[in-house]
C-alpha cells in the first residue's frame, strides 16, 4: 500500500490516485473491509521519502509495517543496509529496478554487495524488476538464504492482461525452485483488465499456485491504483475457486507475517 502526504517534483502514477492519501484515511478502508495490518511501501514520488511511513508504523505499531525504498544503493552503503531493520517500524527493503537505470544497475553488477549482506542480515527484499530474471536467479544461486520476494508475479511493468500467463512460465523456470523466492500478486483488479472476478487472473493465480504453492504467494492490494471498490480485490480470493480457506487466509496476511518475521 502506498500513503503520501505530498508529492515531490515527480507526479504520482499517472494511472493511480493523484491527492495524497494520509495513514488515517487508509486505515478506514481497510477497518471497513476486516482488514487488520497492512504493509507499506513508500511510493517513489513521496515528497519526504520513507519518513510518513514510519512515522505511520510507529503512530500504529500493532498494524503498520514498512519495507522501505533503498533507490539503487552502492557498497559505501552497505553499513547502513546491514542496520535497515534498526529503524522501528521497517521491515525490509523495496527495490524497484524495471526502468532502464534498474536494468542497468544489476546487469553491470551493482548489486552483487548486496545481496549477500541481505541474506547475512536475514532483511527481506522485495524486487519489481521482471526484465531481470537471470540476474535474481544467479543472485539465489549464491545466496540461498536471501528472503527474496518478486513483485507483480516476477513479470515487470507493461505486462498485458493476456500476455501475463505465458509470461509467467518464464518466472516459474527460472525461479520456483528456490524455497526462498515469493510471489507478490500485481493489482489484480487494476492489471486484468477483465470484470469481476478476473477470469484472466483466476488462470493466472492457478498457474502460480501449481508452480510456487499457495505458502510462496502474497497478495497485493494498493488502494490508490484502483479504479473499482478495495473489497473486490478480497472478494477475488474468496470466490477463486478451488482454493481452500487455509490457503487464502495464507496469502492475504499469514504468509506476508511470516516472510517479515511479523509476530
Amino acid at each position: 500500500m502506498h500513503i503520501w502526504q505530498a508529492h515531490g517534483d515527480r507526479p504520482p502514477s499517472a494511472s493511480g490516485r493523484q491527492e495524497p492519501l494520509l495513514v488515517e484515511e487508509l486505515l478506514a478502508t481497510l477497518d471497513a473491509n476486516g482488514v487488520d495490518r497492512v504493509v507499506l511501501v513508500p511510493p517513489s514520488w513521496a515528497a519526504r521519502g520513507n519518513a510518513y511511513s514510519l512515522e505511520a508504523a510507529a503512530a500504529y505499531p500493532d498494524r503498520i509495517r514498512v519495507l522501505g525504498l533503498a533507490g539503487r544503493p552502492a557498497e559505501d552503503q552497505a553499513e547502513a543496509i546491514a542496520h535497515w531493520l534498526d529503524t522501528p517500524g521497517m521491515a525490509g527493503l523495496r527495490m524497484f529496478l524495471s526502468n532502464d537505470a534498474g536494468a542497468e544497475y544489476l546487469a553491470l553488477g551493482g548489486a552483487d554487495w548486496l545481496w549477500p549482506v541481505l541474506a547475512e542480515n536475514g532483511i527481506p527484499v522485495s524486487v519489481h524488476a521482471g526484465d531481470s530474471l537471470p540476474v535474481l536467479a544467479q543472485a539465489m544461486e549464491r545466496h540461498p538464504d536471501l528472503k527474496l520476494c518478486l513483485d507483480a508475479f516476477g513479470l515487470g511493468r507493461n505486462v498485458e492482461a493476456e500476455e501475463a500467463l505465458a509470461r509467467f512460465e518464464t518466472v516459474a523456470d527460472m525461479m520456483a525452485a528456490f524455497p526462498n523466492v515469493m510471489i507478490k500478486t500485481g493489482v489484480i483488479p487494476r492489471d486484468s483488465g477483465d470484470a469481476f472476478p478476473f477470469a484472466n487472473a483466476q488462470r493466472l493465480v492457478g498457474r502460480v499456485l501449481e508452480t510456487f504453492g499457495p505458502e510462496r504467494l502474497m497478495d497485493a492490494s494498493d488502494r490508490t491504483l484502483l479504479k473499482s471498490p478495495y473489497a473486490e480485490g478480497l472478494e477475488f480470493w474468496r470466490v477463486l475457486p478451488d482454493l481452500p480457506d487455509t490457503d487464502r487466509d495464507a496469502i492475504l496476511g499469514e504468509n506476508m507475517n511470516r516472510w517479515l518475521g511479523w509476530a
